[in-house]
């Protein structure tokens, strides 16, 4: 028998051998480890990713909700006979909820009060809920109001701001309003801005 076959037995021999010992525990348990590690991180890239998508549609949907409030008094939607009633949305901090409505009083600010009536009423997902609200007026910004409601009166396309919470822009002169959402369970805060000439945004904050 020639050297070279007597050398190829041994190799077929040596790698049978090698391929019935098969992997032992202590690789298994790193191999296992391994792909623990990088699915923990897809799933939590998912996770903030799924969260943020979210925030962000439910902040358009709120900024959707003034602008139907908007469509509504500049369309004449009228409510027995009468077409210049102002339609405004109201946001409380720490709500799920918030109304839209129709106010059928005499003052000059609209508001959500008695004399306003809910035409409907919008809910966000359980994760999430309105943290806070705020004005700016002359250039400072008022934070943690205890409401906050947006309306529009025809034939005017600008906004009309009215607050509780903080009596010295209650009746003043409010150049933009916002709106602040975020998950219970923290993270990114998404916030609806509202302008006194009646324009809406929506920003997303890290």
């Amino acid at each position: 028998m020639s050297i070279f076959l007597r050398l190829q037995i041994a190799l077929q021999k040596r790698f049978s051998a090698t391929s019935e010992r098969g992997f032992t525990l202590v690789e298994l348990l790193v191999s296992m480890a391994v792909m623990l590690i990088i699915l923990s991180g897809s799933l939590l890239r998912f996770n903030t990713f799924d969260s943020e998508i979210l925030l962000k549609t439910l902040a358009y949907d709120v900024a959707l909700s003034i602008r139907q409030a908007q469509s509504y008094s500049l369309n004449v939607l009228g409510s027995s006979g009468v077409f210049d009633s102002p339609y405004g949305v109201s946001f409380t901090p720490d709500s799920q909820g918030y109304p839209l409505f129709l106010y059928g009083g005499s003052e000059e600010r609209p508001r959500y009060d008695g004399d306003a009536s809910i035409l409907d009423a919008y809910q966000l997902s359980r994760r999430f809920q309105v943290i806070d609200v705020c004005v700016v007026r002359s250039s400072t910004e008022y934070c943690e109001l205890d409401r906050l409601d947006i309306s529009f009166k025809r034939p005017e396309f600008t906004a009309l701001f009215y607050v509780e919470g903080y009596s010295e822009v209650q009746n003043a002169q409010i150049e933009s309003a916002s709106i602040d959402i975020q998950s219970s369970e923290g993270g990114p805060v998404a916030t609806v801005e509202v302008g006194y000439t009646g324009y809406i945004t929506v920003t997303l904050v890290q």
